[in-house]
């Protein structure tokens, strides 16, 4: 009874979006998921958590053709690197924007096919508005501290200037 329940759920779910995605101009289903993207923001008191290590509390924003679509509030108490890594990736968070990292954190998120963007501080609504604006690498969403053509360089294997 539940895997029946379940499937149907599933499949009322799949046949409304595809509803939803033929209206606003998505050509499938797959069309319509493949457009979206998950960001990940652990967060302390409305900023950026200043360490992901430890962080708890977990952002998490859907956005769809560069628009927030939907958020949730997760926690996230495992400490283990590669443990902590696949339950982000079980989020199906895409991106994690985030404080400090060491690298056997940054390490396991990569492994696992998410994109880190570390080193970045400031409120949460800022940093997510200039993330989907394209204006993170601002001076003033560095932690203190840390210069940003090294940021960069970890973001994307080399120096960019």
């Amino acid at each position: 009874m539940h895997n029946a329940l379940s499937i149907i759920l599933r499949t009322s779910l799949k046949d409304r979006v595809s509803i939803d995605a033929e209206t606003q101009g998505y050509g499938t289903f797959l069309d319509y998921f493949n457009s979206m993207e998950k960001i990940a923001i652990p967060h302390h008191l409305g900023r950026v958590s200043p360490v992901f290590d430890v962080a708890r509390n977990i952002l998490t924003i859907c956005v769809r053709d560069g628009r927030e679509d939907k958020r949730e509030e997760v926690i996230v108490d495992v400490l283990d690197p590669f443990l902590r890594a696949q339950k982000v990736s079980a989020l199906g968070v895409d991106v994690v924007v985030c404080g400090a990292i060491s690298q056997p954190f940054e390490a396991a998120l990569s492994a696992a096919g998410i994109e880190v963007i570390g080193f970045v501080c400031g409120p949460i609504e800022e940093v997510l508005s200039a993330a989907l604006n394209g204006t993170l690498e601002d001076a003033r969403f560095l932690m203190p501290g840390f210069a940003g053509p090294r940021r960069l360089r970890r973001r994307y294997g080399k120096e960019h200037r």
